[in-house]
């Protein structure tokens, strides 16, 4: 199991918007708002790296509003 934290940063007006589309891709554990240098974080859980690449490549860059991504992997 591999469990990481995307940190997202997002267009100021589409921060709740992400957050409810973050949601709802498969293996996202958890998601909130932040303040800070990011706006959301989300924790996932997924069998490889492979597929966590894939769903933050696809899933999450591809949501509207979303500026840019910085994945941390937990060890």
């Amino acid at each position: 199991m591999v469990e990481a934290y995307v940190l997202i940063d997002c267009d100021v007006d589409s921060v709740l918007s992400v957050v409810d589309e973050v949601e709802a891709v498969e293996d996202v554990v958890d998601v909130d708002p932040v303040t800070g240098k990011h706006d959301v974080i989300a924790r996932m859980e997924v069998n490889e790296v492979e597929r966590l690449r894939d769903l933050v490549a696809t899933e999450i860059h591809g949501s509207e509003g979303v500026k840019g991504t910085q994945t941390c992997i937990s060890t």
